[in-house]
């Protein structure tokens, strides 16, 4: 952990270990994936562009790469960058799209396949897709890789010499931390993923010193080592609010839930003072990022720990705040460790369709011979699936996972442990067979929350 004020450290802490084998201590120098703070380096990359006049926030994308598609025409013709990095194009989440091993320009063009479930603009909806369609876009617009401009635009002139893209090269390091998740009341390794497909939206590994630069940078309005990176105009657009976001459920009275997203930033206000932040979570890793402008403070928090840290994390935000605006003790710890607990045990009960299905009494046998269920289903923007047929049971191929599927009833099975994001899901898949011939036509799949069932056909 780090707190920054001007181009000073104020505190740098470093406490635990690197893994669990050699038990080798965290250093100020330990590599950590960083998730979602990528985020912010992704629009502040997208800033020091506006600054040169390569692209401008608010010009609609299809000025500068007019083949782009997306499924509604309001939002082809429309949408900008500032839409992109504020989450209001009208699309949900869709994170079982990535990893993914496709060009990105076939990840740009299977876009256009996705439905949107709210109207362009009428709502922030948290978007990896689009995060990662915005770095790629700007990639197109300035004619160079997308990490070869974070690169040259951000890294090199703050001196990240410790900073990277890919989770292969943050592992062949000396010193980087191995990830783990809490599972059945023990620390299990999880691999770190490789960031294919959504890397502007979650593929930089740092350390503390490398991001205690980036944070000074962002309290100094855009300087730092006396020179001006990013353009205060440009920086301080992306740390100001674009569109509503409520922050449920950590949520409390100092900190109310109601709150904005900038640009790679989100907005709140704590005991009356803005605070301007971002925390990531992905494959044994949290990490959280605050900019206090009132205060002309930096704070970075990182966690070799799977979600959800969220807990963690507020509780030392909370009482550093607390410190600097000479409040008394808010008794944070036992506070947010209760509201911790009680999300979970909300959470353990598992799907509605679950849920259901436990109520029936027992599991129902498929309809037809479970060979006819088995084969290659296609949807044009996710790509390819596939159902084997092992044994007695059925197995859905996702990603590089063989998941069980359990009939409930007719032709709804049950696929347990599917991964999207950080989360791990029980979903239901549903057949739809063509009555005459007994073949399948195809099915759908609840791969996202927030979204309707996706339609995969029969190839």
């Amino acid at each position: 952990m780090a707190v920054t004020s001007g181009d000073s450290v104020l505190l740098e802490e470093v406490w635990g270990v690197r893994n669990l084998s050699d038990k080798k201590p965290v250093t100020p120098e330990t590599r950590f994936a960083m998730a979602s703070c990528t985020k912010a380096v992704n629009a502040e990359m997208i800033a020091s562009l506006a600054d040169d006049g390569i692209i401008e926030f608010d010009t609609p994308i299809a000025k500068y790469v007019p083949e782009f598609r997306l499924w509604d025409r309001a939002a082809t013709d429309g949408i900008t960058m500032q839409d992109m990095l504020c989450h209001r194009s009208g699309l949900g989440g869709h994170d079982a799209m990535w990893p993914n091993t496709w060009e990105r320009k076939d990840f740009l063009y299977r876009l256009r396949f996705l439905e949107p479930n709210k109207p362009f603009r009428y709502c922030s909806q948290y978007s990896n897709v689009m995060f990662a369609a915005a770095g790629y876009l700007a990639e197109l617009i300035a004619g160079k890789p997308w990490e070869k401009l974070v690169q040259e635009r951000i890294l090199d002139p703050l001196g990240m010499k410790q900073s990277g893209f890919s989770a292969a090269e943050m592992c062949c390091m000396e010193d980087f931390a191995v990830g783990y998740r809490w599972h059945e009341d023990k620390l299990d390794e999880m691999p770190p993923w490789e960031m294919t497909g959504a890397e502007p939206a979650a593929g930089l590994y740092s350390n503390l010193r490398d991001m205690e630069k980036w944070m000074q940078m962002q309290v100094q309005k855009g300087r730092y080592g006396g020179k001006q990176i990013i353009s205060e105009k440009n920086i301080m657009q992306t740390q100001s609010p674009q569109s509503a976001m409520q922050s449920y459920p950590w949520s409390f009275p100092e900190f109310p839930g109601i709150g904005a997203y900038g640009m790679g930033w989100m907005i709140r206000v704590y005991r009356g003072v803005p605070v301007i932040y971002h925390h990531g979570e992905i494959e044994g890793f949290c990490t959280f990022q605050a900019v206090i402008p009132a205060l002309e403070r930096g704070v970075v928090i990182l966690a070799n720990r799977h979600s959800s840290c969220h807990g963690f994390q507020y509780t030392l935000l909370f009482q550093i705040l607390d410190k600097m605006l000479g409040e008394e003790g808010a008794g944070w710890e036992e506070r947010l460790w209760k509201h911790g607990q009680k999300l979970e045990a909300e959470a353990k009960p598992g799907t509605e369709e679950k849920a259901q299905a436990s109520l029936s009494g027992k599991d129902h046998n498929p309809v037809y011979p479970l060979q006819e269920y088995t084969g290659n289903y296609v949807n044009p923007a996710y790509g390819t699936l596939q159902v084997v047929k092992e044994l007695k049971e059925l197995k859905l191929y996702f990603k590089q996972w063989k998941l069980p599927m359990k009939c409930l009833c007719g032709q709804t099975f049950q696929v347990s442990n599917l991964k999207e994001d950080t989360m791990f899901m029980d979903v239901p898949l549903t057949y739809d067979f063509d009555e005459k011939t007994g073949k399948a036509k195809g099915f759908f799949i609840k791969l996202e929350p927030l979204v309707k069932e996706i339609w995969f056909g029969k190839e």
